[in-house]
């Protein structure tokens, strides 16, 4: 809602904001640790909750239009999908769940390309290790995890396959950025998605010698193209519109119709 620089301005004017009094120094002493994601902020304050509601009131009478909530624990406490809890001086997270969560994964049933709906799970699973600080954690937690992607329909063989590819990957790796390999595509074909997309795709590369044949044509399409799908129109979008005619400015829907029907030459108009 409201204008398209709203959401840069607010940004601009929060980033200014931390830089001078959270992130500053000199009013954040007490802080050994201080992250943010977005709007969360998860700092580790070293002194007592006195001195943790004055800095909560301090940072909160600099602006009138600002106002800052604080949750805080001393031995744990949960911070967007994980629960931080102190375990002997050390930090341990696990995953943390609300009590309204539901399994909205997505229906394998859904008419969705499959290498989307076969890397939900893969995803699921591995930002579940990522998440659990040790192996006997995760392998708990997998179990209530493979029940919710199985109860949407995705096959068990899948499903163990990925389970078993997170289980073996080492968490330290999985916490460290991936650079993925950046490959070249000479050509993209963009199309509408659709149940039957793989069908095109296949006729495509099963007749793209013809194209690597041609002299003309063979130094122009290199490599074969990437194919890249846009949502087609589902159930809402057929029935929602927002797009009424207007009772005031147009009584004769139908001569509105037919006017729009001869831009396009229509000989159907011409009998009418």
């Amino acid at each position: 809602m409201g204008t398209i620089c709203a959401p840069n301005y607010a940004k601009l004017y929060m980033g200014f904001f931390e830089r001078n009094f959270i992130f500053n120094p000199d009013t954040n002493q007490h802080f050994s640790k201080l992250l943010k994601y977005y709007r969360y902020i998860f700092c580790i304050f070293q002194g007592d909750t006195e001195e943790l509601k004055d800095f909560l009131d301090l940072i909160n009478g600099f602006k009138d239009n600002l106002k800052f909530t604080c949750e805080f624990s001393k031995e744990k406490i949960h911070f967007l999908d994980m629960w931080d809890m102190v375990n002997e001086s050390r930090l341990v997270t696990t995953l943390y769940q609300k009590e309204t969560d539901r399994n909205t994964l997505l229906l394998a049933s859904s008419a969705h390309p499959t290498p989307l709906k076969k890397g939900l799970p893969k995803s699921q699973f591995y930002r579940l290790r990522r998440v659990c600080q040790t192996t006997e954690d995760f392998v708990e937690k997998s179990l209530e995890m493979k029940s919710k992607v199985l109860s949407r329909g995705y096959l068990h063989d899948w499903v163990e396959q990925v389970y078993n590819s997170a289980l073996e990957k080492p968490r330290p790796d999985l916490l460290n950025k991936s650079h993925k390999k950046e490959k070249q595509f000479s050509v993209t074909c963009v199309s509408t998605y659709s149940p039957r997309s793989h069908v095109v795709k296949s006729v495509f590369m099963k007749h793209w010698h013809i194209l690597k044949s041609d002299p003309e044509l063979s130094s122009i399409f290199k490599d074969p193209p990437l194919f890249v799908h846009k949502r087609g129109q589902n159930s809402k979008d057929r029935l929602v519109h927002a797009n009424f005619f207007n009772k005031k400015k147009d009584n004769y829907p139908l001569q509105t119709l037919l006017s729009q029907m001869s831009m396009f030459e229509c000989n159907v108009v011409a009998i009418i």
